[in-house]
């Protein structure tokens, strides 16, 4: 079919659409409006419902201390950047670790500028993966509550107020925060990202919380008791460390929750190349995680 036999046949089929009632529109997308627009829109609109009637969770008058994990690996262009937002969350106890993933940059030197503020820096020589820095981390820090936060994201002042008051219940032992795009606004690539993150994490991970079918902890931005941590191993070696530790958290009889009101920024892929890259390190792990070892 050349160029104009396609240009006739869409106008054909518009004049056709053009022409029809609203009543032979429905017979033609019957299916959809049955099955595929509930599908898409009715955990929005459970959401937009309870968002009329749920409150937030009360700050706790006695704060627990919070260790902060950064696994880096070659994020000279990021790292400053995050570790001063993290400076200046308003927190009273909150300690800070890098941990270099053998970097081949000077990450490692950079972060270290920050010590003065009482960040700790560890460095490793040989690269073992996310996993084994956040473990490496784990065993050095002497938080109650562990926060893991990827060396590009920032976090908002309140941020982690806000995510440690959902730990007052006891029963709550991993909390995801709420992850938005920085840089949205950079072209129509990284505005389409900010959109999807709206709908299937400010919005998706808020119904499935409610649902009590979170599976996933974001390692952008997330915490876990330190006892959780402590009974079921942390994190395994490997890939899919996010649905790793969740899933050992729920084995663990603790609940997810999902924190709307403590975000993170963090900066998606600006050209095609790179969400193709990131997309398929995420579907790599995630098969990774659930193929039968």
């Amino acid at each position: 079919m050349d160029l104009s036999s396609l240009v006739d046949y869409w106008k054909a089929s518009w004049q056709m659409l053009a022409g029809l009632g609203w009543s032979e529109i429905a017979k033609l997308i019957w299916f959809a409006l049955l099955l595929d627009v509930p599908r898409y829109n009715l955990t929005d609109l459970i959401v937009l419902l309870k968002s009329f009637s749920e409150r937030k969770p009360n700050i706790p008058t006695t704060l627990p201390m919070i260790s902060i994990l950064i696994p880096a690996y070659n994020e000279s262009q990021t790292i400053a950047n995050t570790l001063r937002s993290l400076i200046e969350v308003d927190y009273p106890h909150k300690e800070i670790i890098v941990i270099d993933d053998g970097s081949e940059d000077d990450t490692a030197a950079i972060a270290s500028e920050f010590e003065v503020h009482g960040v700790k820096v560890l460095r490793k020589e040989v690269r073992g993966g996310k996993a084994s820095c956040l473990n490496l981390g784990l065993k050095s820090s002497k938080g109650d509550l562990i926060v893991s936060l990827d060396a590009d994201s920032t976090l908002d002042r309140d941020a982690l107020l806000r995510i440690a008051a959902y730990f007052e219940d006891e029963q709550v032992g991993a909390v995801s925060g709420n992850i938005k795009v920085r840089n949205w606004d950079t072209n129509l690539l990284t505005r389409l990202q900010a959109c999807e993150y709206l709908l299937c994490i400010s919005i998706g991970r808020r119904f499935l919380a409610w649902a009590n079918l979170l599976t996933i902890v974001s390692g952008a931005f997330g915490c876990i008791r330190r006892s959780v941590l402590e009974d079921t191993g942390a994190w395994d070696p490997g890939i899919g460390d996010d649905y790793n530790v969740t899933l050992k958290t729920r084995k663990n009889r603790k609940k997810v929750a999902f924190a709307r009101e403590a975000v993170a920024l963090t900066n998606v892929p600006e050209t095609m190349r790179g969400l193709f890259v990131q997309r398929r390190r995420w579907n790599r792990s995630f098969i990774g995680f659930w193929s039968p070892s």
